[in-house]
């Protein structure tokens, strides 16, 4: 087995004291034949997430290398993967899983490499997932029976289907994101800039087997998508630095949009200046689509057109 991690695995984690434990060990849990690294950024955590990491470190210091920030980086803007993670990325491949969820099998690594080697055009491969809903202590159906095969940008666009814990990447794909972010304004949330990378790069492709615990839970990332602006933000983001795919992206942003304009006055907690702003700058990214919307509303409001035909504008 050759010294040089074939893989490296990317973990990001900010306060996950109740999750980081499981974490960690799914990743010095894996059999492979191949050696791997397991790089670890903890964003300045205030309660014992660092001493775990800390304690995995000594037990693992061939899989487990810290970095321990003592400063938020995040609340500064700092891109974290570019600045921290990357440089030090040993790997032909990387893996994804954030300090909150957590691997299930011993196999993983093992099964996805084994994919990738025998599929060169491959740039992406993820896996099924099982979702808990950490609050209810629920099984959500999301993730669980994605079907195995290929998947494109509109696959990507219009569905939620890779979950972060499961995908391994091309070196390639992830020093691509880095420099997409550089030219991006504001945050962004969600995985669909390493997909896109990804579908630019080479095939995207689902196993059909499950591999992590993805877990819901109020401090989340995937709670950053309740903010409307922030969706905004995200589309501007894509339509930048994505524009092959822009008729795509505006199209499904669409449906973003449209339950603000149709929504009762005690569903639509903008109220009308801010359904009207959003809707402006939903018009300066996208002016013809955004024009197509309004001509919508105008038929919407005249009885023309009922709220359930929205989303299929084209």
């Amino acid at each position: 087995m050759s010294s040089k991690p074939l893989v490296s695995i990317i973990c990001t984690s900010y306060n996950h004291e109740a999750y980081i434990r499981k974490c960690l060990e799914g990743f010095v849990t894996q059999k492979t034949s191949f050696a791997f690294e397991a790089i670890v950024h903890d964003d300045a955590s205030t309660d014992n997430t660092q001493q775990i990491i800390k304690e995995y470190q000594t037990k693992y210091p061939e899989i487990i290398k810290p970095i321990l920030q003592k400063e938020n980086q995040h609340s500064k803007g700092v891109y974290i993967i570019g600045k921290f993670i990357m440089p030090l990325v040993q790997g032909k491949y990387i893996a994804m899983c954030e300090g909150d969820d957590f691997w299930i099998t011993s196999d993983k690594l093992q099964r996805q490499v084994d994919y990738m080697e025998q599929h060169s055009e491959c740039s992406l491969c993820f896996t099924r997932a099982k979702t808990v809903d950490t609050v209810s202590n629920s099984i959500l159906p999301l993730f669980s029976t994605t079907e195995e095969m290929d998947y494109t940008a509109k696959d990507f666009i219009t569905k939620w289907i890779s979950p972060t814990a499961t995908m391994l990447f091309k070196r390639e794909v992830i020093e691509a994101n880095v420099i997409v972010r550089k030219n991006c304004r504001g945050g962004w949330a969600g995985d669909r800039i390493w997909e896109l990378c990804a579908v630019r790069l080479g095939t995207c492709h689902c196993l059909p087997f499950t591999t992590a615990q993805y877990n819901i839970h109020p401090g989340g990332a995937s709670k950053l998508w309740s903010n409307l602006d922030k969706q905004l933000q995200q589309f501007r983001n894509e339509v930048r630095n994505f524009p092959e795919f822009k008729r795509m992206l505006a199209l499904h942003y669409n449906i973003f949009i449209i339950p603000q304009l149709t929504a009762p006055k005690s569903r639509n907690k903008l109220g009308i200046i801010g359904t009207s702003i959003l809707y402006f700058k939903f018009m300066l990214v996208c002016p013809l689509y955004g024009l197509r919307v309004g001509f919508r509303y105008f038929l919407y409001k005249l009885h023309l057109m009922s709220s359930h035909e929205w989303p299929n504008i084209k």
